[in-house]
Parts: C-alpha cells; sequence; structure tokens
C-alpha cells in the first residue's frame, strides 16, 4: 500500500503488474465528488485496461492501451485529479464488441 504515489512510485507498480494482475488506486478523501477508484489491469493481450468509477453512481468508464507510458501519465493525473483524465487513452472499451 501506498500513500499518494508519485511518478516513480506508479511506474515501478505498473512495470511490477504480472499478466493478469490489478493495480488499484482509490480515494480517501473527497469521496463524494469525482472517481472514487481507478484500476488497471495487465491483460493476457499485453494491453493494460484502465478502469475509473465514480463513487456516487458506480459508473465506470474503461479504456484500453498497449502503451505503459500511456497508462502511467493516465494514472499521475487521476492521483492529481486533472480533469482531463479519462480521455488520455484511446481505444475501444471493454465489452463493445471490437
Amino acid at each position: 500500500m501506498t500513500y499518494d504515489p508519485d511518478a516513480a512510485a506508479v511506474e515501478a507498480m505498473l512495470a511490477g503488474l504480472g499478466e493478469r494482475q490489478y493495480l488499484v488506486l482509490q480515494r480517501l478523501t473527497d469521496q463524494d465528488e469525482g472517481d472514487f477508484s481507478l484500476q488497471v489491469l495487465l491483460a493476457e493481450d499485453a494491453t493494460y485496461e484502465v478502469e475509473h468509477q465514480a463513487d456516487t453512481t458506480g459508473e465506470r468508464q474503461r479504456t484500453r492501451s498497449t502503451s505503459q507510458t500511456e497508462v502511467r501519465d493516465t494514472v499521475l493525473r487521476w492521483v492529481a485529479d486533472q480533469p482531463s483524465r479519462r480521455s488520455d487513452l484511446e481505444g475501444p472499451t471493454a465489452g463493445d464488441g471490437s
């Protein structure tokens, strides 16, 4: 468990992911607003699936990327609570049949 991870910590956590393993980040403050959690799955096909979950609605948004750098940047923006974080990765969402 890491509190307020910096860029080096995020990079180390992503580099340490094995196939079908998750990195889960959760907000411990201000849970009534914004995203509640973010998780990253390293899938069997070497892609990263990033999922944001809003705490008040339970809404989930998923994106995929093959780039660890893009995922790292997305995670860092989420940690910094920057509003552009949801649109950082492009590609099909899980379950859309693409």
